[in-house]
């Protein structure tokens, strides 16, 4: 696919994809103290739906920044030499590090968050059933709001470790050792003229970065597992279906176009650039996927119901 035509086809998908996340964070605003999306706690929803619209609109500009910069060119020189959009590269490049650092961890966190309260809130009652006395103290730890800035707080930290580590490489050339997904930071971010230099960084860190993305999944799929475990027994509210719903979603979509982006490239399937492609729009899918099966539901329900 030509560079004209991948950039119509992908601006879009990507317009749909921000109409429809856009409308399900408006919905779930006005609808949050709503049963049942009140207590599926809608403003961790709201955070999950912003970052899955935030990592949407990231991974948009910086595929727009690799065919306007790199897909234009075969030769391996400096993008500030021969790209009219530098500057359209330079804010990929960090949208590229924030979506790792920041962006994903509040989508995924937030809904491992959800369960997580969910359980406790199942907890609380069963307490106050027992021992007929309000368990004021485990109510108010898992309040959504003190939820939140925890997870402010890990994410922020986070996100600073992950900029400072990127900066320390930058100026030791070696920031293609950072993962990240605008790819074009393995090798164009290098004070090297030399091609076969940076043919080689650019090798080294797409590998590193795919270790680091598999090593990712693992762990999301852990703490998917540990997720499940603790909402096992919680039979109210349809709850363990919508979470194992939102893990086949997003473990799927992300083992499949890893698994063509790693067997692509080695089998000689896809070019990098078809690989990059395949990255950006795997995001996309995950995205609208995951706000779909963890919102909608609900939110049909709340207008069935008459609330």
């Amino acid at each position: 696919m030509s560079v004209g035509a991948n950039i119509a086809l992908l601006s879009t998908v990507v317009a749909l994809a921000v109409v429809f996340l856009i409308i399900t964070a408006v919905t779930v605003y006005k609808r949050g103290e709503i049963q049942p999306l009140k207590i599926r706690s809608s403003k961790l929803l709201l955070v999950s739906v912003l970052a899955n619209l935030s990592i949407v609109l990231m991974i948009y500009v910086i595929q727009m920044a690799q065919e306007l910069c790199i897909n234009t060119t075969d030769n391996f020189d400096t993008i500030k030499d021969h790209c009219k959009f530098y500057s359209l590269e330079l804010v990929g490049l960090l949208f590229g590090m924030l979506i790792i650092s920041t962006a994903e961890p509040l989508a995924f966190v937030s809904q491992v968050l959800r369960a997580i309260r969910l359980r406790r809130i199942i907890d609380a009652q069963q307490s106050y059933f027992n021992e007929q006395t309000r368990p004021t103290e485990l109510i108010a730890r898992f309040q959504e709001k003190n939820l939140m800035k925890i997870q402010a707080v890990v994410v922020g930290i986070a996100t600073i470790a992950y900029i400072v580590a990127a900066i320390v490489l930058y100026f030791a050339n070696q920031l293609y050792m950072l993962p990240s997904y605008d790819s074009s930071s393995y090798s164009f971010y290098s004070t090297s003229v030399d091609a076969a230099t940076i043919e080689h960084n650019f090798s080294v860190g797409a590998q590193i970065g795919l270790a680091y993305f598999c090593f990712a999944l693992l762990i999301e799929v852990v703490v998917f597992l540990w997720t499940f475990r603790q909402i096992k027994e919680v039979k109210e509210f349809n709850f363990t279906p919508e979470m194992v719903y939102l893990c086949t979603v997003w473990v799927v979509s992300t083992n499949v176009y890893l698994f063509l982006v790693i067997q692509g490239s080695y089998s000689s399937w896809f070019s990098i650039t078809q690989c990059q492609r395949l990255i950006t729009y795997g995001l996309i899918v995950r995205s609208f996927l995951t706000c779909y099966v963890t919102c909608w539901p609900s939110i049909k329900q709340s207008y069935q119901e008459g609330a």
